[in-house]
């Protein structure tokens, strides 16, 4: 029903089915001799054909609403009942039986309307599974809500908010007399920096509270691990290099450079 050739496909269907079923039945007979059996058959297909298209034609136009279902079902036996009032009206015989005649129009529309009812209740069965799917695709999955981004939140003493920063685009923190640098980049990948009075301790301390690490390679210094690309020099005067960061930082005598998993 969601297209032309659909509908007509239908309407041509239940046409010859009637067609078909009257010829069997003999429901000519019930009509006047003058009506030649071409013609009689003819008209009867015509006519189905028609009223089963304008009917199915309508239940389109309503979408998928329960009414256009309803009226998918009912297109048949309506039709049926029309098509053959039509006819007895204009071409009954004077002895006939409406009651009988109609009776084959009538169940020869079961099939239709029992197809129309199949077709309505897998329609809504696509369209749910259709809608789960979607659900699910959409939702996100354990795995995203558990690689949520971290931000790191560092906050005045009146709880103003001076930084805000992914702890993923951090590169590393520098104590610098009584405030620390935090060096990130920026959402467009861009290299930044950000001066707050606060001590290193105080920040190794709110990171170490939200379970985020960072290493104290020096009093002056805490960096993020996976900016680690390389570590220069000798024993005892080992340097990192960090990337995305120009200067080389420098480590600790007492820091075991081997914790980083490069030498």
């Amino acid at each position: 029903m969601r297209n032309l050739s659909e509908k007509i496909k239908w309407s041509i269907v239940f046409a010859l089915l009637q067609v078909l079923g009257n010829a069997f039945l003999e429901g000519q007979q019930f009509l006047n001799e003058s009506l030649s059996r071409p013609l009689y058959f003819l008209i009867l297909f015509l006519s189905v054909f028609i009223l089963t298209n304008v009917f199915l034609m309508i239940a389109e136009r309503l979408s998928t609403t329960k009414r256009a279902v309803m009226l998918r079902i009912v297109t048949f036996p309506v039709v049926a009942a029309l098509t053959a009032v039509m006819l007895y009206v204009v071409f009954r015989s004077e002895s006939s039986n409406f009651a009988v005649y109609s009776v084959s129009f009538l169940l020869l529309s079961l099939p239709g309307a029992v197809w129309a009812l199949l077709q309505s209740l897998f329609d809504e069965a696509d369209e749910r599974i259709t809608e789960m799917v979607r659900a699910r695709v959409d939702s996100p999955s354990s795995e995203d809500t558990t690689t949520k981004e971290v931000l790191f939140h560092l906050e005045n003493e009146n709880g103003k908010l001076l930084l805000e920063v992914p702890v993923s685009q951090i590169i590393c923190y520098e104590a610098n007399d009584n405030y620390v640098l935090t060096h990130y980049l920026d959402k467009d990948g861009s290299f930044k920096r950000s001066m707050e009075r606060i001590s290193l301790r105080k920040i190794e301390q709110l990171l170490a509270k939200e379970q985020i690490q960072f290493l104290r390679v020096h009093k002056s210094f805490l960096v993020n691990p996976n900016y680690v690309v390389d570590i220069k020099g000798r024993s005892q005067a080992y340097k990192l290099q960090l990337k995305d960061f120009d200067q080389l930082v420098p480590v600790s005598r007492s820091y075991d450079v081997s914790a980083l998993g490069m030498k």
